[in-house]
């Protein structure tokens, strides 16, 4: 069974224009065949619906904290070396600024119930009456649907873990340098993905492209895109249905760069061989491909795999 990863502006489509389904039946069910799964998301529900990271009002002090100036982080020179207590403080104060941004969310989120029931009614509104466009949505977000409307506590619960994870990989510590906090942070995304809690890289790797010596401008977005991050994470480490990774396919409209398809996985495969470098720890991958659409007849364009050499 083919794992399918489509993106927002591709669900939109097939969820509001029954025509779409017409023209991509046949090439879809030629290349992925009759059983597919799509990869439920928290972070394509919240785009889906048009629910905006600015909703949640994060303070300036989660945004840009600040550390105890007697901890002396701020002498941190990753170069010259660092000592085994500097790195037990900066994650200390890394740890604290986590729970403090999750606590905070999850107490935004109750206030926020009336703006989710909005905004899922007024995107329902749009959604086409085709049976498949109806199939589709309730295999995406039905069940995140069926927690909001009966059991919202436990969506608070979920939709915290992924809100708070892509807040706290915008921080930005001032007086410490940045190299320091996106690579520590490296190390708690792989603590999560290591307990079953996959997260995708995010900004820490946005960031990191100067440390990489990158010939190019990081494609991600300054409040990250966590959608598009998610995808390529996806696309070069699997997926996992019972303890068993699976290969992701994903759906796209192509961007306008079609060059940011290989600039995203070259940065987190970067991120990714930092890692295991620093680490001494291999992450298993299981690429994909991603599969783009013409906007207009919706065949597939092009496929790209992500590539696994890095440039010299």
């Amino acid at each position: 069974m083919r794992i399918i990863y489509p993106d927002t502006p591709v669900i939109r489509s097939l969820s509001d224009r029954p025509e779409v389904w017409n023209q991509l039946y046949d090439p879809f069910v030629k290349t992925f065949g009759r059983t597919f799964k799509p990869i439920q998301s928290y972070y394509l529900f919240f785009e889906y619906i048009g629910f905006t990271k600015k909703l949640l009002e994060i303070p300036l002090v989660f945004a840009k904290p600040y550390f105890d100036a007697t901890t002396k982080l701020a002498a941190i020179d990753l170069d010259k070396g660092v000592s085994e207590e500097e790195l037990l403080t900066l994650d200390r104060n890394l740890s604290e600024i986590d729970a403090g941004i999750s606590i905070y969310i999850k107490q935004k989120l109750y206030s926020l119930k009336p703006t989710f029931d909005l905004l899922i009614k007024e995107r329902k509104k749009r959604i086409s009456s085709f049976r498949a466009a109806q199939e589709l949505v309730d295999a995406l977000f039905g069940d995140i649907f069926f927690l909001i409307d009966n059991e919202f506590e436990e969506f608070v619960q979920y939709a915290t873990t992924y809100l708070a994870w892509d807040s706290f990989c915008a921080i930005h510590p001032l007086g410490l340098p940045l190299k320091a906090v996106r690579e520590r942070q490296l190390g708690f995304w792989l603590k999560s993905w290591e307990q079953g809690i996959k997260l995708p890289l995010g900004k820490i790797v946005d960031d990191q492209s100067n440390y990489y010596k990158m010939n190019f401008e990081s494609p991600f977005k300054e409040f990250e895109d966590m959608v598009d991050t998610e995808m390529h994470t996806y696309l070069i480490l699997g997926y996992e249905i019972n303890d068993q990774p699976h290969l992701v396919d994903c759906l796209i409209y192509p961007p306008k760069d079609r060059n940011a398809i290989f600039k995203r996985n070259e940065l987190i495969l970067r991120s990714l061989t930092n890692i295991q470098e620093t680490l001494n720890k291999e992450i298993a991958k299981f690429p994909g491909k991603i599969y783009s659409l013409d906007d207009k007849t919706h065949c597939f364009l092009e496929i790209n795999e992500p590539m696994f050499s890095l440039p010299s």
